[in-house]
């Protein structure tokens, strides 16, 4: 089913892409996968081990291996799976390929890694630091 019922009102369900199923991203796929209006969840790590483990205690849950640099594999995975949310749980100083392969697939982007506060800067100074400063 694509869809839930919350509150009377039918929602469409989303599919979610956690790209690096470490500590960070392995406790938010169980999370999720709790939540009513979440599709299926696609597990991406080079760790093949690490997304069978997370993928097994999922109900709807899926892997794919691939290397959390590549953004064009990043991207096409999206793609492939029809992933609305993309979620990234990589380092900072490779989170910018994971942003440009969310741009590439035209999907939502949430980062762990543009944090509010850092260097004293706002949010949004977390997205141009790895946008800027990682990629040099």
């Amino acid at each position: 089913m694509n869809s839930s019922r919350v509150n009377g009102r039918t929602v469409m369900k989303k599919n979610v892409m956690i790209v690096g199923i470490g500590a960070q991203g392995s406790t938010v796929a169980r999370f999720i996968d709790n939540e009513p209006n979440t599709g299926m969840i696609l597990c991406a790590d080079q760790d093949k081990d690490a997304v069978d483990n997370v993928v097994a205690n999922l109900r709807n849950g899926k892997g794919v291996i691939l290397d959390g640099t590549d953004s064009d594999a990043i991207a096409n995975a999206a793609k492939d799976y029809d992933i609305d949310i993309m979620v990234s749980g990589m380092p900072l100083e490779i989170g910018k390929g994971v942003m440009e392969a969310a741009m590439k697939a035209k999907t939502c982007y949430q980062d762990f890694c543009a944090p509010y506060g850092y260097d004293d800067n706002d949010w949004a100074d977390g997205f141009r630091y790895i946008s800027n400063e990682c990629s040099r």
